[in-house]
């Protein structure tokens, strides 16, 4: 039993990544610039007539 722990040891060892005793260099972001943001949308004039309302009624055909 103490064999075979042995060996799936010395494999996991043998097949883990290298150990660097320096740090990892911590990455930044990628992106250099900010898109412009989205629009926010308005409120329709309550004064304003309301022809591009979507119809209350669904006509039959």
């Amino acid at each position: 039993m103490l064999v075979l722990l042995a060996i799936s040891f010395a494999l996991w060892w043998w097949n883990s990544a290298p150990r660097d005793e320096r740090p990892a260099r911590p990455v930044g972001p990628t992106i250099t610039h900010s898109p412009a943001p989205a629009p926010t949308p308005t409120a329709p004039d309550k004064e304003a007539p309301e022809k591009d309302a979507p119809p209350t009624e669904i006509p039959e055909v």
